[in-house]
């Protein structure tokens, strides 16, 4: 049977609604991942950043409080990783997005990418958030000293997307949560959610457990 332009033209259609939806439902169950770097500081607010491979930004967006929703997309797009730190860093101080009680920063670094110094580049974060805490100490305008902590997470760990899905955190701090969980128990990875950073990796560091 030939079959004319019409039926030729609603095979086209429906074929590729069907490749939309098979993508749409891969990338869902992080089949498809994403290229790259990306990178997470976690404190009372979220921020994430998306790293291009030549170290400027390709999106930013903070999340809100609970981590579940994005609040805001940051226009940083172009600028170089280093100089959007150093801004995110001044805002969380101007915003006091630090939460009350709460003087720990979690960076995370979700590599995905074997040939990314997941390292260097942790290292030259949390060094451009130090200094940026740091000055702000030494001037008057913040009052307590700001602790800076880092995680290196595989982005290809299926079951660290999971908790980062299921409980609305960045991978770099269901890592932590993992962390917590395994060594001192007493809390849920749901109550560990919703707990401050500082409660969470304070009394790691005080059981001399690496950050890592």
């Amino acid at each position: 049977m030939k079959l004319d332009t019409k039926q030729y033209k609603l095979i086209g259609s429906v074929v590729a609604i069907v490749f939309l939806l098979v993508g749409m439902l891969l990338s869902e169950l992080n089949i498809i991942g994403k290229d790259g770097i990306e990178i997470s500081i976690d404190s009372h607010s979220r921020f994430e950043l998306q790293i291009k491979n030549d170290m400027t930004i390709k999106s930013s967006v903070l999340y809100n409080e609970e981590g579940g929703m994005v609040t805001k997309k940051l226009n940083l797009s172009s600028r170089t990783m280093k100089e959007a730190i150093g801004i995110l860093g001044n805002v969380m101080l101007e915003n006091d997005m630090l939460g009350e009680n709460n003087e720990i920063v979690l960076v995370g670094v979700i590599n995905h990418e074997k040939d990314i110094d997941s390292e260097q580049i942790s290292n030259e974060v949390s060094n451009i958030l130090n200094d940026v805490f740091s000055h702000a100490v030494d001037n008057g305008t913040y009052k307590n000293k700001i602790g800076v902590y880092s995680s290196i997470v595989d982005g290809n760990d299926k079951r660290l997307k999971q908790i980062s899905k299921e409980f609305k955190v960045s991978m770099a701090k269901g890592k932590i949560m993992q962390q917590f969980h395994r060594a001192l128990g007493g809390h849920t990875m749901r109550e560990l959610s919703a707990m401050p950073m500082q409660e969470m990796v304070m009394p790691l560091v005080e059981k001399n457990i690496v950050i890592k």
